[in-house]
């Protein structure tokens, strides 16, 4: 992606993530100790090309800088069916 384009899309996911979640979710800040970390994996389903993995991590930053993403591959390479795309550690509240 262009510098431009990260930034237009940077702008958009802001504003998305505003309108989805402006208050979070209480159970989940009565329940889970916010400092507890957690992992999650974005996984494949299916075999074919992988396209927009920089988006997504933009999605996730903009929910929490503080993420440790680690992606496995980038867009353009062939993606088997069940192979690990993306890793993510953060705080369990967020998952």
């Amino acid at each position: 992606m262009t510098p431009n384009n990260i930034k237009i899309s940077k702008n958009i996911i802001k504003h998305a993530l505003l309108e989805d979640i402006p208050s979070g979710d209480i159970t989940t800040d009565l329940i889970v100790d916010n400092n507890e970390k957690a992992a999650a994996y974005i996984v494949s389903k299916e075999q074919g090309i992988l396209c927009g993995i920089e988006v997504v991590i933009q999605v996730f930053l903009n929910v929490d800088s503080k993420l440790k993403i680690k992606k496995k591959l980038k867009d353009g390479n062939v993606i088997k069916k069940n192979q690990i795309i993306l890793s993510i550690v953060g705080k369990k509240s967020l998952f």
